[in-house]
């Protein structure tokens, strides 16, 4: 959408590799990118020429490490309303690879939702995470929206691919996603 938009790293990676063109028009016309490092809190990233901001990003993750890359989420800010498709399918054999990426630290997160996270709940992987708030940023004018705990119940759909999440937790902690499905409750036998 035209304004601020918190993404995640999918969404990055096929602005960054998708059309050269949109990429040049996008620096020209004032976009910007930028990703909060879970380790010292700071933001990464800028505007102008998209493609040097990108270029000081990898140098820059290959300083701090690229732990939870895959994971991240990413504030990007567009002059325009934009149209993409993004192939949200993680390859083969790098499920775990992303699994294991979602590693929290103490205060505020910028959480990617890839595809190793539909059809659960938050609370489904939240494994060691101890959330104090998670909020979601709209589109809708550019709000913050402070996710329920009923919210945190329901199951991401295909609809929130792409979007990222901010929690806050007070301690460093892992998601879990080694836990089945429960099986569902027998139905109640008729009257």
């Amino acid at each position: 959408q035209k304004g601020w938009n918190l993404i995640n790293t999918q969404v990055v990676v096929d602005l960054i590799q998708g059309d050269k063109n949109r990429m040049d028009e996008l620096s020209k016309s004032g976009a910007g990118l930028f990703v909060l490092n879970p380790e010292d809190k700071k933001y990464y990233g800028g505007g102008g020429d998209l493609n040097k901001v990108v270029q000081n990003l990898k140098k820059t993750f290959e300083t701090l490490g690229d732990e939870g890359a895959h994971s991240m989420g990413w504030w990007f800010y567009s002059p325009k309303t934009l149209s993409s498709s993004v192939d949200f399918d993680i390859p083969q054999g790098s499920e775990n690879y992303y699994k294991e990426s979602y590693h929290l630290r103490p205060g505020w997160n910028l959480v990617g939702i890839t595809s190793v996270m539909l059809n659960k709940s938050l609370m489904d992987v939240k494994g060691s995470c101890e959330f104090i708030s998670v909020y979601s940023f709209g589109t809708d004018g550019g709000t913050w929206h402070k996710v329920s705990e009923q919210e945190l119940q329901g199951k991401l759909s295909t609809k929130v691919l792409g979007f990222a999440l901010a929690a806050k937790v007070s301690s460093d902690c892992k998601f879990d996603f080694s836990k089945s499905n429960p099986v569902p409750q027998i139905p109640n036998l008729p009257e």
